[in-house]
């Protein structure tokens, strides 16, 4: 895959291209993973923020790799289920579930050590 160079445009979240440039980025490239951080880092971080008051539960989630990250916020803080989250990253429903399943696994472990 040829990652688009970086783009001063709006991507939307399911857009076509931020579905590519996540998939690119769960299968292990550095540059699709660096583009989906810069164009939604900043909006999951809001996101979360404005869901959850604790800093520090904040923090734990943004450190979820991706695409388990977006799976997760789409899911918990945007009330899909993991069908619909599958339909809109082109995922296979299993993969979706799995997904979520394991960054809520991933949370509880992160969020278990801090309190």
């Amino acid at each position: 895959m040829s990652v688009a160079p970086k783009m001063h445009r709006q991507v939307r979240p399911g857009s076509p291209f931020a579905n590519e440039l996540l998939m690119h980025a769960g299968d292990g490239s550095r540059d699709a993973f660096a583009q989906v951080y810069e164009m939604f880092g900043p909006l999951v971080y809001g996101i979360v923020r404005r869901v959850l008051t604790d800093p520090v539960v904040t923090e734990e989630i943004t450190q979820l790799p991706e695409p388990r990250g977006t799976v997760v916020a789409r899911a918990c803080f945007d009330g899909r289920t993991d069908r619909e989250v599958a339909a809109e990253l082109d995922l296979p429903d299993g993969t979706a579930k799995a997904l979520i399943r394991d960054g809520l696994l991933q949370l509880r472990d992160l969020l278990g050590s801090e309190t």
